[in-house]
């Protein structure tokens, strides 16, 4: 049997070692490759005898740079971390404190003040020679009336690798070995030698979601066998699946993980809780949604919606992209629903959205039409009596709202509750509807051409709401325009951008040597530019001066400023979509500098020394760093409810981790990512949770929030 980690027994845990030859240092000795060392104990009162072993695994980085020795209980499976600094010989706890195990420095006569030996004496030092030839030091001490020994690399040959409580126990050293042999054995006990040298299954995973898609990676060592199971019935055996649910939600994914070690079998098991949801970074693939459009209205409350001809699709968060919610739209009671044209929040509440046909694809005929919601964009309800033809759809104030048809176009001043129409298509159809201030209305049209071929567009304007129209003008080479207040506008040309001052009865052209296909402006003066290639353009003077902010691959769907020196895009990168805010790049990039070779150019490379980092690179989730150049680090945050999604904050975490519950009682459960509890406790959400993980070792944790009116919520939690 083996000892489980307690800190009333961290001596236990102690290994035996080293000092340093003119050959090999303390750090070599315990880095052997196949080093073991196995005991037997029996307490001196009951007689209760047990036999353990300890098997180096491997080196790695932890408390800030920190080089230590990984060392695991062959039977429980638990990690011991050991540091080497000279001739000292550390353990290092979970709060990244030491405890010294043994200072190899030490000559005859000296006390030990501190440590696992504290008030020990030092009786002799001398070399002794191993069975494999090798020359080690063996140090005699006398430590609470009792004399013991510890060999460097070997370890205390009373007690094992760490030393025991020579009143309550008797141990045994019974063998030290590495992949090249015996280093010490007890006389006649070579068959335990080899039963204690049998290590149990060590697992090591990682589980990231991906979509429905869960994947996973396994580096587990000593295990033969692996058994699974996902939490919604299905099971399987493969050592790293990729599994795909049918439903997004939270589970509980479990596994068993065997190898035959002699008479019986090793046997670990652990449970991981995970939440698989349709979030931004994950569902909206190419393969599953082309996106056609994107509404923000807030930093919150945003949607997206696909371009298919039939059965369009409607996604809505509030968490500000973390989570995504598939919203029904119903079809109608003959045909069914044709592609969503436009959306539209007139608040938090209320909105409008539009339809538009397109070519039946099995002869049947889209409805189209106009919807609105008036619970946020859970449900959307179609307005009866407007045509079939839905486009454009402009907001006012106070629960105004315009849309074009295709019968001309329609108002209300009611949050859409009900419609009056206005004007007729006048012998074409509408094409956008602007509203300026107070009662200021531009409508564009289809662009149409005279006797010599020249192209134009009619820019009508309305003083009343849409009630008369007057002052419309035809305009050539102008296209797009976007108006500041009843003069002042901005357009596209085909030689760069126009403007005018005078309600667009006459257009400045503004040069530029790029083709602009989009613009946003925040005011008259500050807005950004995106060219056909994808390249994104900062003025800050009203196009006096042009200068590249980001460098794009991929396909933007939409820009939007959102203040005079940040704006949000939606874009498509590796067949994923993606929400990025970002700011004025006061250094701008070099579009076709591409120093790491990896085909991404330095302005479109969020790091161009790294070529695993780009944007068509494979996120890893919880890291710290942006593989994928989406402008952060994806972090899992599931919900079975996204309505009531938490909060989880600074990610990564140094000291405190805060937990917004959004008002509502819950548990909170912290485990690490081998299922084990570390912290947990019932609260009233009637305010920020506060957890301490100052004490927490570097690397991914995971955090669950359940409760009985908020279903489960698992964030990952990286502590640096």
């Amino acid at each position: 049997m083996c000892m489980k980690l307690q800190y009333q027994a961290l001596f236990l845990l102690l290994f035996c070692f080293a000092g340093h030859s003119s050959a090999q240092t303390l750090s070599d000795y315990l880095s052997a490759p196949g080093l073991q060392v196995n005991c037997q104990r029996a307490h001196y009162l009951s007689g209760h005898s047990f036999s353990t072993g300890y098997s180096f695994l491997k080196k790695e980085t932890r408390c800030e740079g920190m080089e230590v020795l990984v060392f695991i209980h062959n039977n429980y499976g638990d990690l011991v971390y050991l540091q080497v600094e000279q001739q000292r010989l550390y353990l290092i706890q979970s709060d990244c404190s030491r405890i010294l195990v043994f200072d190899y420095g030490l000559q005859p006569g000296d006390q030990i003040d501190e440590g696992v030996y504290a008030q020990a004496e030092v009786l002799a030092k001398y070399p002794v020679t191993l069975l494999n030839g090798e020359e080690r030091i063996r140090f005699d001490l006398n430590w609470r009336g009792h004399r013991v020994s510890r060999v460097e690399g070997i370890g205390d040959l009373n007690g094992s690798l760490f030393p025991y409580d020579p009143g309550h126990y008797l141990e045994e050293l019974i063998c030290a070995k590495t992949e090249d042999g015996l280093l010490w054995l007890k006389e006649g006990e070579s068959v335990l030698c080899e039963t204690l040298s049998c290590v149990g299954p060590v697992l090591d995973f990682e589980v990231n979601a991906n979509g429905r898609y869960l994947n996973i990676e396994n580096n587990s060592l000593y295990a033969s066998d692996f058994e699974w199971q996902f939490g919604d019935g299905q099971g399987g055996a493969e050592r790293a699946p990729r599994y795909l649910y049918e439903e997004p939600g939270c589970y509980t994914l479990s596994v068993k993980a065997t190898n035959h070690c002699y008479e019986g079998e090793r046997i670990w098991k652990t449970k991981v809780p995970v939440c698989i949801g349709d979030s931004w970074e994950t569902d909206f693939s190419t393969d599953f949604l082309r996106i056609n459009g994107y509404h923000r209205f807030d930093d919150e409350l945003e949607f997206i919606y696909d371009n298919s001809p039939w059965a369009p699709k409607l996604y809505r968060t509030t968490d500000g992209g973390v989570t995504w919610s598939l919203v029904l739209i119903e079809e109608p009671v003959e045909g069914y629903r044709g592609k969503i044209k436009d959306l539209e929040m007139m608040d938090d509440t209320h909105g409008v959205l539009t339809c538009v046909s397109e070519a039946p694809p099995f002869g049947e005929h889209p409805i189209s039409g106009v919807l609105v919601t008036h619970d946020g964009g859970l449900t959307w309800e179609e307005v009866e009596g407007l045509p079939v033809w839905g486009y454009v759809i402009e907001i006012g104030s106070e629960g105004e709202v315009w849309v074009t048809t295709s019968d001309g176009f329609y108002r209300s001043l009611d949050y859409g509750f009900n419609w009056e129409r206005l004007s007729s298509a006048s012998g074409f159809s509408f094409l956008g509807v602007q509203y300026v201030h107070d009662s200021l209305l531009v409508r564009s049209n289809y662009h149409q051409a005279d006797e010599d071929g020249n192209e134009f567009r009619y820019l009508s304007k309305s003083y009343n709401k849409g009630l008369t129209w007057e002052d419309t003008v035809a305009v050539s080479n102008v296209s797009g325009w976007y108006f500041f207040d009843a003069l002042s506008a901005l357009a596209l040309h085909p030689e760069g951008m126009a403007s005018t001052d005078d309600g667009g009865a006459s257009w400045t052209v503004i040069p530029l040597d790029f083709t602009v296909e989009e613009f946003t402006f925040f005011n008259r003066e500050t807005g950004w530019l995106k060219d056909q290639s994808g390249i994104v353009y900062y003025t800050s003077d009203g196009l006096q001066t042009v200068q590249v902010t980001l460098c794009n691959k991929e396909s933007i769907y939409s820009l939007e400023a959102i203040s005079d020196s940040e704006a949000i895009l939606t874009s498509r990168i590796q067949g994923h979509f993606h929400k990025k805010s970002f700011e004025l790049n006061l250094e701008p990039p070099d579009c076709n500098t591409d120093n790491d070779r990896d085909g991404y150019p330095a302005g479109i490379d969020c790091d161009d020394s790294n070529p695993q980092v780009n944007p068509d690179a494979q996120e890893i989730p919880n890291n710290a760093m942006d593989e994928d150049c989406d402008g952060s680090d994806t972090k899992l945050t599931a919900c079975a409810d996204p309505a009531v999604a938490i909060t989880v904050y600074p990610n990564p975490v140094e000291n405190q981790l805060r937990v917004d519950l959004r008002h509502q009682p819950a548990s909170i459960a912290l485990y690490d990512m081998l299922g084990r509890e570390l912290q947990a406790g019932n609260y009233d959400g009637k305010g920020i949770v506060e957890l301490d993980c100052t004490r927490l070792q570097s690397g991914v944790y995971l955090l669950m929030v359940s409760g009985e009116d908020r279903g489960d919520c698992v964030a990952k939690v990286v502590k640096r």
